[in-house]
């Protein structure tokens, strides 16, 4: 009896043995866990999750992550600038490398990212003052959905993937998150933002031509016009003047408000002989009615007016550029990505 009581307490003082070392274990586990760039991503996520300011600046070192956007911005520059031949101004890029971060440019990234946390969007008035941070501001401004992917050690520091999803676009875009650890883990930059710039900038352009592509041809679909050019004398020769007649007729649901337009006159051979622009403005042209534009036109621009007007064989159009809609809408061609509106 004695000795099955002995071998149950040695039994029972190896259990919780055991479970020392196992929660030995696990507290060095966890701690260990706490020490790695994986811990602080998960922080940073979390953070981001939870709108908490706090912990997300205390695993991002802003300062040098706004360093190593600025010195992305800088090569873009210079190699944009070796290309164009300008050498003495990529020089010139190349010596403001590494300058001090102007603070001005700290506390504006500070408020985009508070903004963002709060779902908002500041508005545009300090873009000088971020000089070149401005493509990458446009850049994670557009962006709606960020995941981080595995993690690698480098030296002393780690580098995580991080895919970057732009809806408008459609595209995911590549980049490197730079960790570094002082008393911990912090995000210290991000590696391929040169190359994903460019990219971005490329396929805005892209996107830009299909747009306007697009909205020529719904003005084109949506707007039936004819036009004629009628010569006509007057004061016994002494006067000439042409008669402009434009009918379009509204295809679209909406009532326009104003229309902008060009009106070209062609001969046989297609070659362009002029065009003028013509507009309406004020106007209440609801949905299937037709509009009239009637203009005298002085042609002092040409020398045998009446023998170009009166070839049969001569063509004249109207093709409308702009026009807008009651509900406050403008369908237009436009020149910066930034004015792009949606087309229904």
């Amino acid at each position: 009896m004695k000795k099955q009581s002995h071998v149950v307490i040695q039994a029972v003082k190896r259990s919780k043995w055991l479970i020392v070392v196992l929660g030995l274990g696990l507290i060095v586990a966890f701690v260990y866990v706490l020490q790695t760039p994986e811990y602080a991503l998960y922080r940073i996520s979390r953070a981001a999750a939870r709108r908490d300011l706090a912990t997300f600046y205390s695993y991002v070192n802003l300062p040098a992550v706004i360093r190593s956007i600025e010195d992305a911005e800088n090569s873009r520059r210079i190699r944009e600038s070796a290309r164009s031949g300008w050498e003495a101004l990529a020089s010139t890029i190349e010596s403001n490398v590494g300058q001090v971060l102007k603070p001005q440019q700290l506390h504006l990234v500070q408020r985009e990212i508070e903004a963002r946390f709060r779902d908002t969007r500041l508005p545009d008035p300090a873009d000088a003052i971020l000089g070149n941070l401005l493509a990458t501001r446009d850049f994670f401004r557009e962006a709606t959905v960020f995941e981080i992917g595995s993690v690698a050690r480098r030296g002393a520091g780690a580098l995580a993937n991080l895919e970057v999803h732009v809806p408008r676009l459609n595209r995911t875009y590549n980049l490197l998150l730079v960790l570094g650890k002082d008393e911990r883990w912090q995000i210290m930059g991000l590696e391929g933002l040169a190359t994903t710039l460019d990219e971005y900038a490329r396929d805005q352009q892209h996107y830009l031509s299909r747009y306007n592509e697009q909205v020529l041809e719904k003005l084109a679909q949506f707007l039936e016009c004819r036009a004629s050019l009628q010569y006509e004398e007057k004061l016994l020769g002494l006067r000439q003047s042409l008669i402009l007649d434009v009918t379009c007729r509204n295809l679209f649901p909406e009532t326009i408000t104003a229309i902008q337009g060009q009106v070209t006159v062609t001969a046989a051979d297609g070659g362009l002989i002029k065009e003028w622009p013509l507009s309406m403005k004020a106007i209440s042209w609801k949905s299937g009615e037709p509009l009239r534009m009637k203009r005298t036109v002085i042609p002092d621009f040409w020398e045998d007016t009446e023998n170009v007007f009166t070839d049969p064989k001569i063509r004249v159009g109207f093709s409308a550029q702009e026009l807008r809609f009651e509900t406050g809408q403008t369908l237009r061609p436009v020149t910066r990505y930034e004015d792009i509106q949606p087309v229904n």
